[in-house]
């Protein structure tokens, strides 16, 4: 018998400028696609939730916001990935996290923090959010059905070892943005790898790159192009990785690949508290060319305890 089960993904990749979202989304569409094999699946934008958007919304047996750091002490009046209007969130009321994570770090809440999230999201389901620190903040707003099962993109990683290759693919943050900490960066790569390239994971990392032509020979670099088959084909070729954009070392974890990541923000530094990210600083100091790169990885219970919920 047809399934009349409808299942919405808000998604933070459609519209976005970081092609690490891309990454996340496609993880979470999989997983999804998974939990409702039968379902009619929809997939909307976080950043345009207007009047076609909430019908489907209130029709939905099933929403999930997937992945990003779309969580902030002011949704309302200060950072939200929630693109709606002043008050418009009033016709939201079942949302299910999966694998969010908090903006950035916060002391305090804005007003109307807690009405929103009390208003918007599911009290029917356990919520799973990507981190410790995501974790105690939701439930410090009096949330408690909520898991920690780490990013969904590192759900299905498996364990394995590699050397570290003499070509890499580096990247930088342009909104993260520190001369001295990324110059030694690239200086570094240079001195130790014999064929560095540059992925630009957002719309202005290169223009970045750029800025730092008096202090380096961008000839020395070979630049890939802004989408997400020319990392991962350069990730196939045997490219190790070395940068500050996470999910781009994610990505090169996903294919089996040595991942050293220099972390700019609380993301990288939660998410390696409870998984075997490799932090490395500037210097490289850590990363040889030639020796064995391991990646452990065992699944976190939380993600099953989280999954099979929908069974």
């Amino acid at each position: 018998m047809l399934s009349n089960k409808i299942v919405v993904h808000i998604d933070p990749a459609i519209g976005s400028t970081n092609l690490g979202d891309q990454v996340i989304s496609e993880a979470l569409a999989r997983h999804i696609r998974h939990m409702f094999p039968e379902a009619r699946i929809i997939t909307i934008a976080s950043r345009d939730i207007g009047k076609w958007a909430k019908s489907v919304l209130k029709v939905a047996d099933i929403v999930f916001f997937g992945g990003s750091n779309a969580l902030s002490a002011n949704p309302v009046f200060g950072y939200r990935q929630f693109a709606m209007g002043f008050m418009q969130y009033l016709g939201l009321s079942n949302i299910t996290l999966m694998g969010v994570g908090w903006w950035q770090y916060q002391d305090s809440f804005g007003p109307l923090a807690h009405a929103f999230y009390k208003k918007i999201l599911c009290k029917d389901v356990i919520h799973s959010v990507r981190d410790e620190y995501t974790l105690t903040k939701l439930k410090d707003l009096g949330f408690e059905c909520v898991l920690n099962t780490a990013c969904p993109t590192m759900w299905s990683l498996d364990s394995f070892e590699d050397d570290v290759s003499d070509k890499v693919v580096v990247t930088l943050t342009d909104y993260h943005r520190n001369v001295e900490r990324d110059l030694t960066l690239i200086n570094n790569a240079l001195e130790i790898f014999n064929q560095v390239y540059f992925w630009p994971q957002g719309t202005l990392d290169f223009q970045y790159l750029q800025t730092l032509s008096s202090a380096i020979d961008l000839n020395q670099i070979q630049l890939l192009n802004p989408n997400l088959q020319a990392l991962d084909d350069i990730l196939k070729s045997g490219a190790s990785y070395v940068g500050t954009r996470l999910h781009a070392g994610i990505r090169a974890l996903q294919f089996q690949r040595p991942s050293f990541i220099i972390p700019v923000d609380n993301r990288a530094v939660e998410i390696a508290k409870m998984e075997n990210l490799s932090l490395v600083n500037p210097e490289l100091e850590t990363v040889k060319v030639g020796e064995k790169f391991s990646f452990s990885h065992t699944t976190k219970p939380e993600v099953q305890q989280f999954l099979t919920q929908f069974k």
